[in-house]
């Protein structure tokens, strides 16, 4: 359900005002909001799980396909990033075939 204009101005208030009172919530919020911060977490954890199951593969005698779920656990999310950057202005991961944002601009008609 999204918010309505005066929803958003409210909790808009409500944040600057917590993040003024708090500077030690306003670094941490800082830091959570980053949708880069987040992604590249998440990436990170898919590479090294793909990489962990890979090993555990080779561990147990299953060469191949321990090599086969290394590669493509590594290949795949950096090619998943290769193709899409970070809105400048929104910093949300969009693909590299659109200009726009689509969760913050309506598509162009």
């Amino acid at each position: 359900m999204p918010l309505n204009e005066q929803e958003r101005h409210a909790l808009f208030e409500l944040e600057r005002n917590l993040r003024t009172e708090d500077p030690r919530l306003a670094h941490v919020l800082a830091n959570v909001d980053r949708t880069e911060h987040t992604t590249s977490i998440w990436l990170t954890l898919l590479i090294l799980a793909a990489v962990g199951a890979g090993l555990a593969l080779l561990v147990f005698g299953w060469v191949l396909p321990g090599l086969l779920v290394i590669g493509a656990g590594t290949a795949g999310p950096v090619l998943w990033a290769s193709r899409r950057y970070y809105h400048p202005d929104c910093h949300h991961v969009v693909s590299a075939a659109q200009n726009h944002c689509p969760r913050c601009t309506p598509s162009p008609a």
